[in-house]
């Protein structure tokens, strides 16, 4: 899957952090360690992660998540609405 703006915006709409922004992203950088043995990688994982995703698809938009170091995941996040209350109060005749 090519990650296009349009599967970013829907992936992550917002962003995670408050220190970073479409035209900041300083909170998507990350680093994979990887073992080997006898020259075979034999565990990956990360050293340290992305802090915010939408910092890291967006400096990732472009590729091709079949040739990257990573598994996009999509996932859908529900979040309940608080119901509208108007309070109104009337007079007493």
């Amino acid at each position: 899957m090519i990650l296009t703006r349009d599967i970013i915006n829907i992936l992550a709409p917002t962003h995670g952090r408050t220190s970073c922004s479409d035209s900041n992203l300083s909170n998507g950088g990350y680093k994979l360690k990887e073992e080997k043995l006898q020259g075979i990688i034999i565990s990956r994982h990360y050293e340290w992660a992305p802090r915010c995703s939408r910092c890291f698809l967006l400096d990732h938009e472009g590729c091709d998540t079949d040739l990257m170091e990573i598994e996009v995941i999509p996932e859908i996040r529900l979040v309940p609405r608080q119901p509208n209350v108007k309070i109104t109060v009337e007079e007493l005749k």
